[in-house]
């Protein structure tokens, strides 16, 4: 929120679940020649993301945000002020700190008289309620100058709910990505995800490989699974950002001919995805998935409600752990 710039995991709510499922510990691979991935697509009616219905706190501070960036674009730093807690700190994306109001609002003075915007608007990626009358905030805020040239980042803020009124009592501008569009920006929360990761299990092994791509716009995963060091099953898929849907989505694509695609919820550290799809049997496929981030080098993955055709089948949990850093 300053001049410059004011965001599903793991391999099955990637899409990774597939195969991961079918080879997890619990489950020991039968046929795997037959046994394809359940692959990952929309099976619950579609909600913006971390949109809490019905929620009028939700609401609220959405409407707030909305407000904020009206007067963000109108430069009514009066406005812009009334929306900050009086012990709140602004921190932009170098690690400048600035505490207080009083100073936030020196800073949008001397700022105010230069800075032109055509338009300015803030997106909610995700929204959590803590205890105490705390809520925390990410977003995607995009601000367009008067030639026309959009600048997108991310940011993340910390909201007080002080005498009825949502308050800001922190923000963090997200360090710019000088090669990615808001699409590169949504996917940051999944920057974890990239290197190489390894789940073994007795004879079984599946590594993943997960990098960005088309001008870090996207983040592609590779996937393979070996019984007894000979490959049955191989995964490509494709993460990235649905401006229709306003969410994280991701599509798989196996070596035996299945597919599927998935859209993304975020909880703190851990990724879910309602997920469905279709097998090279032609016989479809779902299940829940979600990946939690024990630590940068540890990820557990867990699949729930899993059915094929309709027929339910057994939990399923793995547990991957890092070969390698971020590339």
């Amino acid at each position: 929120m300053h001049q410059t710039r004011f965001v599903l995991f793991g391999l099955a709510a990637l899409g990774l679940g597939g195969s991961a499922l079918l080879y997890a510990p619990t489950q020991p691979p039968a046929q795997p020649t037959t046994q394809l991935p359940v692959q990952p697509s929309i099976q619950a009616p579609v909600q913006p993301p971390f949109q809490q219905t019905g929620n009028a706190e939700d609401a609220s501070i959405r409407a707030a945000l909305k407000e904020y960036s009206t007067a963000y674009k109108q430069n009514d730093v009066e406005k812009i002020l009334s929306f900050w807690a009086d012990d709140a700190e602004f921190i932009d994306d170098e690690g400048t700190v600035t505490k207080g109001k009083d100073a936030i609002g020196k800073s949008f003075r001397e700022t105010a008289a230069t800075r032109k915007l055509e338009d300015f608007h803030a997106t909610v990626t995700s929204l959590r309620f803590l205890h105490g009358g705390l809520a925390m905030v990410d977003g995607v805020s995009t601000m367009t100058v008067p030639d026309g040239t959009p600048e997108t980042g991310g940011f993340q803020s910390l909201w007080s709910k002080i005498d009825g009124q949502w308050r800001i009592l922190s923000v963090r501008d997200l360090p710019p990505d000088e090669s990615a569009g808001e699409s590169g920006v949504r996917l940051q929360p999944l920057d974890r995800l990239i290197g190489e990761w390894v789940h073994q299990a007795g004879d079984t092994e599946i590594t993943l490989n997960c990098r960005r791509a088309n001008k870090r716009g996207f983040l592609l995963v590779d996937q393979s699974v070996k019984v007894k060091g000979a490959e049955t099953l191989s995964n490509t898929i494709v993460i990235g950002f649905d401006p229709q849907r306003n969410q994280l989505r991701s599509w798989i694509f196996d070596s035996a001919g299945g597919f599927g695609d998935g859209l993304w919820q975020r909880h703190g550290n851990e990724f879910s995805v309602n997920s469905t799809g279709v097998r090279s049997d032609g016989r479809a496929a779902s299940s829940i998935n979600s990946w939690r981030f024990v630590d940068d080098n540890t990820l557990e993955w867990s699949a729930t409600d899993r059915e094929i055709d309709g027929s339910p089948l057994p939990d399923a949990v793995a547990r991957y752990t890092r070969k390698s850093g971020r590339k």
